[in-house]
């Protein structure tokens, strides 16, 4: 046990059982690397209308979801186990654990740091992107829905191609030349 700065004693930690946490949280960044990859693609394929693609890049996307909830599932195990074998409380953040490790392991606990710095700026990274791309899709569902109100006159069932339309019977024949004309 050593002595935290708080006053409150602490038991150290050695670097070599950290490394799997350290494995975690790489493993965890280059996740979420090509997640950030498919959410540029994402948004190349909403900008360019490429339906192909966007059902591609939502697989893709969906399957790495999988992947970077499979590690975080293995990293809150892996916390749970070694503050179980410490016995301390496993809400324990990186920070906390770093703090832990002795002055002779810092470099691992560099590393650590490095590591989980670099996964929250990804992260951050991720969020903003699908933020934006959120953004592109309700434009083109706004749009979508204009032009459906165009064709319709606001009218669900429509006017130009519904049950209303021109050659049915109640058919209201000027309004149902609002963008299209049938006879053209």
């Amino acid at each position: 046990m050593a002595a935290h700065p708080s006053g409150a004693r602490t038991e150290t930690v050695s670097g070599g059982e950290i490394l799997p946490l350290l494995s975690l949280l790489k493993e965890q960044s280059d996740t979420v690397r090509e997640l950030i990859d498919a959410a540029r693609e994402m948004q190349r394929a909403i900008s360019e209308q490429d339906h192909a693609l966007l059902e591609r890049v939502a697989a893709r996307e969906g399957t790495l979801a999988s992947q970077l909830k499979e590690l975080e599932e293995r990293r809150l195990a892996w916390v749970s186990a070694w503050a179980a074998a410490h016995s301390i409380d496993s809400d324990i953040t990186v920070s906390e654990l770093i703090r832990r490790i002795p002055a002779h392991r810092q470099r691992i606990a560099h590393s650590l740091r490095v590591q989980a710095d670099d996964l929250a700026r990804l992260l951050a990274d991720l969020r903003e992107l699908h933020e934006v791309n959120a953004g592109l899709l309700y434009h083109s569902l706004a749009f979508t829905r204009m032009i459906l109100g165009a064709l319709t006159e606001g009218d669900v069932r429509g006017k130009t191609y519904g049950p209303g339309a021109a050659g049915n019977p109640g058919a209201n024949t000027r309004s149902s030349r609002t963008i299209v004309d049938r006879r053209a």
